[in-house]
């Protein structure tokens, strides 16, 4: 079945405009004398019907992440896809604050939901132990929560997976690649499960080789792109040759990533060999496009690495005009994570 979007409001923001309107319908009642009353916040649009069975996810970052949003978000699709008379309704990037709160109170009241799960660690306490007291006819099922039978309502389940399993046969794999002995592992926040598998993946890779060690950073948020990139980063500089994370690489393309510390003298030997061994190039630079380095590596590459190319020279720069000054433009001008991205797609076509 298909999923139910909004488009253009968040439930945060109708539960808002509802509590507003209909506190302006109580002054009107009360100034004119008016005896109608305000529509029940259950008969909005949003609201569940022809006898569908109302079923909420809640995601903490968008639902096409590579990684835990999005793997919930297409358990949530198979659902509507293969469990007849049931509705999905969500609401993505919503924070581990009273947001979620609100943004369950409107599944419930507005959509009738009564299986609600909202899925990320931090909505656990206070937010759904709350909701759960005062709706015990709503199954709030929570991935990962410290659910103790007795001390928390009937209603709240807790879910999840043995992913530490995996992360010590990732351990295993790693123990057999690292030259340094040096792991890295990049996480966002030091939560019992997190913590699990990073002490599974030691665990595994100390099982080949005893002497490795694991250095952990904690971006300290679920989904900090630019982070866990320096993170990374800052790991290679540290000597650390094998890195894991928590992120999926669903689009199932490697890359080789040369991050050039000199331009002159020039390392173009390692840009060849990678050109020689890809077959194809996307150079990122935040320098003009024209007379800079990314023209000048494009052009070594055409002049030496051609007869390996399986596709054009992508390069990814900002526009050629000057640099604005205002934060949403100069967010415009520098090359961005999905221009990359699509630059990288542009050379398999």
């Amino acid at each position: 079945m298909p999923h139910h979007r909004r488009p253009r409001f968040t439930r945060r923001q109708v539960v808002r405009g509802l509590m507003a309107t209909t506190a302006f319908g109580v002054v009107t009642k009360f100034g004119t004398a008016c005896s109608s009353e305000p529509s029940d916040p259950a008969d909005a649009e949003s609201g569940g019907g022809d006898g569908d069975f109302i079923v909420g996810f809640i995601y903490v970052g968008p639902k096409d992440d590579f990684g835990y949003n999005q793997a919930h978000a297409e358990g949530a699709a198979a659902m509507a896809a293969n469990v007849s008379g049931i509705k999905i309704v969500e609401e993505a990037s919503v924070p581990e604050t009273s947001a979620v709160a609100e943004t369950m109170r409107s599944m419930i009241e507005i959509d009738g939901a009564k299986v609600l799960f909202p899925t990320s660690f931090g909505y656990f306490d206070p937010y759904i132990l709350e909701l759960a007291t005062e709706f015990p006819d709503v199954q709030f099922f929570h991935a990962g929560g410290l659910y103790q039978e007795g001390e928390h309502p009937e209603n709240v389940g807790s879910y999840f997976g043995y992913i530490d399993e995996a992360q010590y046969v990732a351990g295993i794999v790693a123990g057999h690649m690292t030259q340094s002995g040096k792991l890295g592992f990049v996480a966002a926040k030091p939560i019992p499960q997190v913590l699990r598998n990073i002490n599974s993946f030691t665990l595994g890779a100390k099982s080949i080789k005893p002497e490795i060690t694991t250095q952990v950073i904690f971006t300290g948020d679920w989904a900090e792109p630019v982070k866990e990139a320096e993170a990374t980063n800052s790991m290679v500089d540290q000597g650390i040759d094998v890195v894991t994370c928590h992120v999926d690489s669903k689009e199932g393309v490697d890359c080789t990533v040369i991050d050039l510390r000199c331009t002159s003298p020039l390392d173009e030997e390692s840009i060849c060999e990678s050109v020689e061994e890809t077959g194809r190039v996307v150079i990122v630079d935040e320098g003009y496009p024209r007379c800079g380095f990314a023209a000048d590596v494009a052009a070594l590459v055409a002049t030496t690495a051609f007869a390996s190319l399986r596709a054009p020279v992508k390069t990814v720069t900002p526009p050629h005009t000057t640099i604005p000054f205002a934060p949403v433009l100069e967010d415009m001008y520098i090359p961005s994570v999905g221009r990359i991205k699509n630059a990288a797609k542009e050379t398999l076509v």
